[in-house]
């Protein structure tokens, strides 16, 4: 029978045995986002909670992490499904009237799978002085993206 001959309403849930449709009955690769027809899985077509936290796979969601790290420190923030997102939060560097500050994230990178980046935090000493010497400070900082289930937990 093909679906053309099947008429519009005739299988609904209440006409549906419990049980009918279950995981071990369909075939392999039987729902899949092309065989979904679009607008199907709505929030209205979903059951309440049908969805929630405790039932995502742990790497399903977003995840963030946060901290501090001084001027020049390699930080280390594990390991990301793809370079997570790094912002800088706020800073704190000794400054002086007309130094010159420098604060943020560099050199983000992947060294055999973990995710790491460099701390900018430092001003040079003005220029009244001409002073060379840099101050350095420390900036907090925060990742996010989708990390690998064994550095999330």
């Amino acid at each position: 029978m093909a679906t053309r001959h099947i008429g519009d309403g005739a299988v609904t849930q209440s006409k549906l045995a419990d049980l009918c449709v279950t995981e071990g009955k369909l075939a392999q690769s039987s729902v899949t986002a092309f065989a979904i027809a679009g607008g199907a899985v709505t929030g209205e077509a979903l059951a309440a909670q049908c969805v929630s936290a405790d039932k995502l796979a742990d790497n399903a969601l977003p995840a963030s992490m946060e901290g501090s790290a001084r001027d020049g420190e390699a930080v280390q923030i594990g390991k990301w499904y793809g370079a997570p997102h790094v912002a800088l939060l706020g800073f704190r560097v000794p400054l002086m009237d007309g130094a010159t500050l420098r604060v943020g994230i560099k050199n983000l990178r992947e060294e055999a799978g973990v995710w790491r980046f460099d701390a900018v935090a430092l001003s040079d000493g003005g220029e009244e002085t001409k002073a060379q010497a840099e101050r350095q400070g420390e900036i907090s900082w925060c990742a996010s993206g989708i990390r690998r289930v064994a550095d999330a937990k």
